[in-house]
């Protein structure tokens, strides 16, 4: 049972590092949209956001636009201010500094995507290694 949970929490620590890659790429894809909508659709971001069907940004939406509010998420503080700023900022100028905030964006995202994908592939099967191994040596232990 020990080593079960142990085990337990170097998978869910794993788990966490693949979510943040995969928010980074979804928000990649919601700069394409958004930019794409900008540039030829016309239609406003609320119905973009509020359309938007990506599985990992459900604490997106329209409210993001309407007011200034905090994103809570798993990425970084920082990644959070930042995504902040820019729902916040969008609808709110021309549509050329729209796409250029939009690009700023999704270039720095993509930086955190790398940053991310570099610590999960080092570093994943440690967790679930340290996981096992520490619930042994303390099973060993208690015994």
């Amino acid at each position: 049972m020990l080593i079960a949970s142990t085990s337990l929490a170097g998978l869910i620590r794993s788990s966490e590092m693949k979510r943040r890659i995969t928010i980074c790429d979804e928000l990649i894809m919601l700069c394409d949209m958004l930019s794409l909508d900008i540039k030829y659709k016309k239609c406003t971001v609320y119905e973009t956001l509020d359309k938007c069907a990506l599985s990992s940004l459900s604490f997106i939406n329209s409210e993001f636009v309407k007011r200034e509010r905090a994103v809570i998420s798993p990425l970084s503080r920082e990644e959070n201010e930042a995504l902040s700023r820019l729902l916040f900022s969008l609808g709110k100028s021309d549509a050329k500094s729209q796409l250029s905030m939009l690009e700023s964006f999704k270039e720095y995202i993509k930086i955190s995507r790398e940053k991310y994908s570099n610590y999960y592939s080092r570093n994943s099967k440690i967790c679930i290694s340290f996981g096992v191994f520490s619930g042994l040596v303390t099973a060993v232990i208690l015994l």
